[in-house]
């Protein structure tokens, strides 16, 4: 082959490749999806200080085994539709963003399982001074579990239903290369009752919570695109069946009410615009009142790297451990370890691809079996103009342990319209 050949051909695939310049102009902590793209993002309507984005957006899916079970497969087509209304401030020393939805699934086979879901939130930050930030956040919505959710009871002949109230409150400061901030939540859950397949009513009263957190983080900027930070977290929790409670039996029912804190230290990353997140490794703790139940304590760790690896492609890696509450009346709950990855690429300005693949191990705190979870999937969005986009998934999840009743394996597909109004 000669020279002027293969000039020819490294020219042709030179003029294949997008270059940075043909890409999205790169910000620093964002990855490819979610760059703003000024041809497709819908406008928005003004309304005084406000932008207000309503949507609607339709999905059609289905399963080969939507009740996540192994020996109760049974599959299902169903379709969501979720009209949602941001709104977003456009104020110089206030942000304030606000969303409010109603979805509502209606199903081909499992008609019990058709469901409305709601909710409002709020999120608001002040700049109290150039250095000194205040913010306050607030939602309520009603929601069902995911029929394959760890936590959500087994049995159900119709999915279970629950309310959550939260709250909450923080404040930063900055001192030229330190900043030190906290916060302070209250959030309640009320779970609705639910049915077996046979109709006999199940009481899901003991699982309805009071949970109250409170954090402080101090982090230290070395210049160099790598910071020092150290976090804590302090977790209390308070059921409402417990003792003195009508039913609740001592030496046999069990007092859920846990306290639970974690300290971390580690490093924060912000490497021009390629590298950003952070890497936190400490001591994570949880004591039960009660002392049928198992306390635990051991490795705490929380990962959050996102990586440009070019102007269209980005990688994420996510890891965390944590204690995960059941629906279980004789378990606590779990230790988990989770991780993550997620891979976006933009193959043209408006089509995104996405692929990811999750891994998690659970651990019961007392009583139980413990066992692992896992999914990959892959996905495409395709943005037809500022007014409608399409999305396609295609997903694989499944959970392995002894305990049949927590085995399962589903393949799941959906394809989706939004409009912008």
């Amino acid at each position: 082959m000669n020279k002027k050949r293969l000039l020819h051909m490294g020219l042709v695939l030179l003029g294949l490749i997008p270059t940075a310049a043909e890409a999205q102009s790169l910000v620093s902590g964002q990855g490819v999806a979610d760059r703003a793209r000024p041809d497709y993002d819908p406008v928005g309507s003004r309304v005084g200080a406000f932008i207000l984005y309503p949507t609607v957006t339709a999905t059609a899916a289905a399963t080969n085994n939507y009740l996540a079970t192994d020996t109760d497969q049974r599959g299902d087509a169903y379709l969501y539709v979720q009209p949602d209304l941001l709104v977003r401030s456009d104020l110089a020393r206030q942000q304030f963003e606000g969303h409010v939805f109603v979805n509502q699934s209606v199903h081909a086979s499992l008609s019990g399982d058709d469901s409305t879901q709601y909710g409002a939130s709020a999120n608001d930050s002040f700049d109290v001074s150039h250095d000194t930030q205040f913010r306050v956040n607030g939602s309520a919505g009603r929601f069902v579990e995911s029929r394959a959710s760890l936590g959500t009871f087994q049995d159900a002949a119709e999915p279970v239903k629950f309310e959550i109230y939260h709250a909450g409150v923080g404040a930063s400061h900055s001192f030229t290369d330190l900043t030190i901030g906290g916060d302070f939540s209250a959030e309640y859950r009320n779970y609705n009752n639910t049915k077996l397949f046979d109709g006999t009513p199940v009481d899901q009263s003991y699982r309805d919570v009071r949970e109250l957190t409170a954090s402080g983080s101090a982090q230290y900027a070395l210049r160099n695109g790598i910071g020092l930070i150290v976090s804590g977290q302090y977790n209390d929790e308070h059921y409402n069946f417990g003792p003195g409670s009508a039913g609740f039996i001592p030496n046999n029912s069990i007092n859920r009410d846990s306290t639970g804190f974690n300290i971390d230290a580690g490093v924060t990353l912000e490497l021009t615009h390629l590298i950003l997140g952070h890497v936190e490794v400490g001591y994570l703790s949880r004591s039960y009142d009660d002392p049928q139940l198992s306390n635990f304590g051991g490795l705490s760790y929380s990962v959050d790297v996102l990586w440009n690896v070019t102007p269209i492609t980005s990688l994420r890696f996510r890891a965390s451990r944590s204690i995960q509450d059941t629906s279980s009346p004789q378990l606590a709950g779990y230790t988990r370890s989770d991780f993550y990855f997620n891979v976006d690429h933009e193959l043209y300005r408006y089509v995104i691809l996405s692929g990811s693949a999750t891994y998690g191990s659970f651990r019961p705190n007392g009583i139980g079996v413990g066992g692992n979870e896992y999914s990959v999937g892959t996905g495409a969005r395709y943005l037809i103009n500022r007014r409608y986009s399409l999305t396609a998934n295609v997903n694989y999840a499944g959970r392995s342990s002894d305990a049949e009743i927590l085995r399962y394996n589903a393949v799941t597909g959906s394809i989706g319209f939004r409009v912008a109004l």
